[in-house]
């Protein structure tokens, strides 16, 4: 199951912008389902003060801890399709963060700056 939470909208007017969050989240969406053996996908979008959060979550087994290092120190050089993720975020000023939750799975978050929706 795969489900979607913005709990206030968030608009966004730059194609290019909207082009890459959406890559970022189907590149995260993808990997859930290929590698973490995950039944259960969250992919949420808020605007928190200055800033617009994407996080795809998931149930998995997780990331494997030397991929996270890896992932986290040099996305580029990783699999996964982490390099491409990293350098999407990048492209329009915002940051990846790839992490194990707490329980279980998989967390992806990507932090942009909200002027870059509306460029």
């Amino acid at each position: 199951m795969c489900s979607f939470e913005c709990i206030d909208p968030v608009g966004i007017t730059n194609n290019i912008t909207a082009t890459h969050l959406y890559r970022i989240a189907q590149e995260a969406v993808s990997n859930a389902i290929r590698h973490s053996e995950a039944n259960q996908i969250v992919v949420s979008l808020a605007q928190v003060d200055n800033d617009v959060i994407l996080e795809i979550r998931d149930n998995g087994v997780g990331i494997d801890a030397g991929l996270l290092d890896q992932a986290n120190v040099s996305k580029r050089s990783s699999g996964f399709g982490l390099g491409i993720m990293d350098y999407r975020a990048e492209l329009v000023g915002g940051t990846l963060h790839i992490g194990r939750q707490d329980n279980s799975g998989t967390i992806v978050r990507a932090v942009f700056p909200r002027e870059v929706l509306n460029d």
